[in-house]
């Protein structure tokens, strides 16, 4: 899967989503991560260092370009594996 990302909402929407789809909670996540559940709970609200997260994320705005985030796993899976695992983009299609 494959988003880009424009805004800390965004980036804290798609860190949200990819926590659920993985059944994890966010305390799970959070020690996971090594960081607090209140930093988590403010990053996926979109309240995270924004002061920072949002300048660069408006200096690739500047520039037209946008983060994206892609999952980790590997490419080398077969197509039928990648279908499996929701994978797939629409170029593989």
């Amino acid at each position: 899967m494959r988003r880009s990302i424009h805004s800390p909402i965004q980036l804290g929407a798609a860190i949200r989503d990819a926590r659920l789809r993985r059944g994890m909670t966010q305390a799970a996540l959070a020690d996971a991560a090594g960081v607090s559940r209140r930093w988590l709970v403010n990053v996926e609200a979109g309240r995270g260092n924004r002061s920072e997260l949002a300048m660069m994320l408006a200096t690739l705005n500047a520039l037209d370009l946008s983060l994206s985030l892609a999952s980790n796993t590997p490419a080398s899976l077969s197509p039928t594996e990648r279908e499996l695992l929701g994978l797939m983009t629409e170029e593989d299609r």
